[in-house]
């Protein structure tokens, strides 16, 4: 496993309690923790990983997620490597399941399904809840590797550099190299979604601007940027719990994209961005 980390506060400290519990339940597995040394409380997460035999590479300046995952996988001393996000919890079975979906040769790598904890915080998060809904359907259409938590076959992505919007490079890779991406609801982590309309607007912004970059550079679209997909998840009965939520999320959706062509056009540099604060901050207890 690699986890990745950039001002993630305490929701760090429990992405790495959950990853010790993995590493008891699988012995022989192995963990590193790529964090940025920002001077907020990175002394305790080096305690957390010393207790717990995570190995921790500690950068003295943002590099950017996509350099540290680039560095991960050419590092991995495994065929299979799981990625996740600082800011979730892993599933108890994610090693177990990635591992089942992996040991068909034809399959180079497995797509997460995350599950929002705080959905009941605001409307805003309701609606960002929607949008994992049709992630989540759109996945069972036509799977995506995407997500707060990816495994990926090593041997076919080592060395290859990546786009900002890290996982959609590697499935770009893989699909090149006519291996199968698949998708498994129990292959889930539980993450925050953004409670304001300004850090909804600032994530899907980033993300909308970056799988840009991804289409102009490769010629290559994800599944939930294909809007035929998004409309048969969204009519499909029984429809999504949260749907009276579509109309903040198309305009959430909409404002993100708009800003994200400027952007582009500008030729602003999304290496770098700004963390959507409201899914760090806050307590909660995993499952």
């Amino acid at each position: 496993m690699a986890i990745f980390s950039y001002g993630d506060g305490p929701a760090l400290h429990r992405c790495l309690e959950r990853v010790a519990l993995l590493l008891e339940r699988h012995p022989g597995g192995t963990a590193t923790l790529y964090a940025v040394d920002d001077g907020q409380g990175l002394a305790g997460v080096q305690d957390l990983c010393r207790a717990s035999g995570i190995s921790l590479v500690l950068e003295p300046r943002r590099l950017g997620k996509a350099c540290s995952v680039a560095s991960a996988i050419l590092h991995a001393q495994a065929p299979v490597l799981l990625l996740v996000g600082g800011d979730g919890v892993p599933c108890l079975d994610a090693p177990a399941v990635a591992l089942d979906a992996l040991a068909d040769p034809a399959v180079g790598g497995i797509g997460g399904r995350n599950v929002p904890v705080n959905v009941d915080e605001s409307v805003v998060a309701r609606a960002m809840t929607l949008l994992w809904e049709l992630h989540d359907r759109v996945n069972l259409l036509k799977p995506k590797l995407g997500g707060d938590m990816v495994a990926v076959r090593v041997a076919p992505v080592a060395g290859h550099p990546l786009l900002a919007v890290d996982d959609a490079s590697l499935e770009a890779l893989l699909v090149k190299q006519g291996l199968r991406i698949v998708y498994r609801p129990d292959f889930f982590v539980q993450m925050r979604v953004p409670t304001t309309l300004r850090d909804a607007i600032l994530q899907r912004r980033r993300l909308a601007a970056m799988y840009r970059q991804l289409e102009g550079a490769h010629g290559y679209q994800v599944s939930t940027r294909q809007w035929s997909k998004v409309v048969r998840a969204l009519v499909a009965r029984p429809l999504p719990r949260y749907a009276p939520y579509l109309p903040l999320l198309l305009l959430i959706e909409v404002t993100a994209r708009l800003l994200a062509l400027i952007d582009v056009l500008r030729g602003r540099d999304y290496l770098y961005w700004e963390p959507a604060r409201t899914t760090k901050t806050r307590e909660w207890k995993a499952r």
